[in-house]
């Protein structure tokens, strides 16, 4: 069924958030269906008087693939960022097969916002901590800091200083108001936020030093 675009304002996303309450079951999104895997189906469905996006999982579909997969869909720029939205909207953690449905809002703009107000409400932090999203070792790490933390993305090559530092977090607007002493042991709480886009050094106005 085809459905009219309706609006999700700000205050009804903040209200739905804080309130740990999904949109509503999207009980329709959850049955294995005979569409086509890693597609997006052309019809919108309903539920609670808001409407959403449907895509139908494939073997190997994560939620972070998903949400580039939406991004490509909206003809954004790709990006793993948006899954905490998506678990949220379709009652994560649960086992999800090929055949599957995940909905997801019906523009980009209130995909972002949804994910926004999930991160700031703590719902996002605490889906990580709760579940381990990151590994088995809830300290896996705590031993790092911000520089031996970038020194395993970037690798040898590049120098990792306070230059470098200070261009990477506001790279991905990382926030001053936030304790600055995290960076020196970062945990799963803080790890997210390192990670929700990671730039490249083109990104960052910098190249690799070139093998000789």
């Amino acid at each position: 069924m085809k459905v009219k675009n309706l609006k999700i304002t700000s205050a009804f996303l903040t209200l739905v958030v804080a309130s740990n309450m999904a949109f509503a079951p999207i009980n329709e999104c959850f049955a294995e269906t005979n569409y086509k895997q890693g597609t997006f189906i052309s019809e919108n469905t309903e539920q609670n008087e808001v409407s959403y996006n449907q895509y139908v999982v494939k073997t190997g579909d994560t939620l972070s693939k998903i949400s580039q997969k939406i991004c490509r869909y909206f003809k954004e720029e790709m990006s793993t960022k948006y899954w905490p939205a998506l678990a949220f909207l379709n009652h994560y953690p649960r086992v999800v097969k090929p055949g599957d449905i995940i909905c997801f809002p019906e523009t980009f703009e209130q995909l972002v916002e949804l994910n926004n107000n999930l991160r700031k409400t703590g719902w996002t932090a605490r889906y990580i901590n709760n579940n381990n999203v990151y590994g088995n070792d809830e300290d896996s790490y705590k031993s790092y800091n911000i520089y031996e933390f970038l020194r395993e993305i970037y690798g040898p090559k590049v120098k990792i200083d306070d230059n470098f530092v200070n261009k990477y977090l506001e790279a991905i607007r990382y926030d001053n108001n936030d304790n600055t002493d995290s960076l020196d042991s970062i945990d799963n709480s803080i790890l997210f936020i390192l990670t929700e886009w990671i730039p490249t050094l083109d990104d960052l106005g910098m190249t690799s030093k070139k093998r000789k």
